[in-house]
């Protein structure tokens, strides 16, 4: 699920701001150096690439005084976070601005079109698709740390038409058992098997309503450690190689045993996550798809999931964002 993915790559962040990502080291013929000037005054540095991927997965972006430069659309959706200096923004799409030492959901939400100071220490999520332009106003170079995703090599079947009732579920329903923290950062280092073919929804059949409630109660779950705050708990609802896929490449055990082996902390009940599942269907070979559409202070998101048989119930195998629609401001 995308907000699965987020606590991780925000872990990447977070990780990447305090150094302890690894460059990919420059060859010749092996592709971009460490470090280039982007554009007249912007500096690309601190590159980590997912194999099979063209555009970075983590990388730090730094703006001499005077600069501005164009945020062009793009299939990824991103987390961008400044380190240092103050940049102005402005972009075609509304963005809730927070804080890493504020408290949970006390973002603020910034309309389309209208211009805001990114500070030190604060971070926005891009969706996919939106543009717009960076500059930098003050006297110090500016530095944003940005870490994003593109489901690369998969065939996405369009997303469906949210309609029906949305669940925001008690963090008291997470009740899982939790992934050790011990298995979770055995991942890493682990290959990425890559983005698996995504089944066309015709090749299956409609599914009946025993698994219909199976595969709702997962979803429901799931956001309910999410809202929770135990994404140890939502990881057991993943097989391995699906975790492995959404792990941000260059952590380190340390990254993951800070982050993970703090006590969960429950979100207020006003930034929860909501979550509507759709058109669940049985493939010819057993395995389950479905459409999860989560709903949050940023927007609505879908996901196309795929899932297994794992004893009485199901587990994650691939999710692969379909949609993005961002929040408008309140009137």
């Amino acid at each position: 699920m995308k907000l699965l993915w987020l606590g991780m790559v925000m872990i990447g962040v977070l990780m990447m701001g305090g150094g302890a990502v690894v460059a990919q080291e420059s060859t010749p013929g092996s592709g971009p150096p460490d470090s280039f000037e982007l554009a007249p005054g912007v500096i690309a540095s601190n590159m980590t690439f997912v194999e099979g991927q063209e555009n970075p997965s983590l990388y730090r972006l730094s703006f001499e005084p005077g600069v501005s430069y164009p945020v062009q659309e793009s299939p990824s959706l991103e987390l961008v976070y400044m380190e240092s200096g103050t940049m102005t923004v402005r972009l075609n799409a509304t963005v809730t601005v927070a804080s890493l030492n504020a408290t949970v959901g006390s973002g603020e939400s910034v309309a389309a079109g209208t211009g805001f100071t990114l500070g030190t220490g604060q971070y926005f999520v891009l969706a996919p698709g939106v543009s717009g332009e960076v500059r930098n106003d003050g006297e110090d170079t500016a530095t944003v740390s940005i870490a994003g995703m593109t489901p690369g090599g998969t065939t996405v079947p369009a997303a469906a038409t949210p309609t029906g009732e949305f669940v925001t579920p008690d963090p008291s329903a997470c009740l899982i058992e939790p992934r050790s923290l011990d298995s979770v950062v055995a991942l890493l280092g682990a290959p990425v098997t890559g983005s698996p073919a995504t089944p066309a929804m015709e090749t299956g059949s409609a599914a009946d309503a025993d698994v219909v409630a199976t595969v709702t109660a997962l979803a429901q779950e799931s956001v309910a450690c999410f809202n929770a705050g135990n994404f140890l708990a939502q990881f057991a609802f993943y097989t391995d190689d699906a975790l492995v896929a959404l792990i941000p490449p260059g952590l380190t055990a340390d990254d993951l045993t800070g982050f993970l082996g703090a006590p969960p902390e429950p979100l207020p009940a006003e930034a929860r996550e909501s979550v509507m599942v759709r058109d669940v269907v049985i493939l010819p070979d057993g395995q389950v798809t479905a459409y999860f559409v989560l709903r949050n202070l940023e927007g609505t998101f879908t996901t196309f999931v795929t899932l297994e048989e794992q004893g009485d119930g199901y587990v994650i195998t691939s999710d692969i964002d379909v949609e993005a629609e961002l929040a408008t401001p309140a009137a």
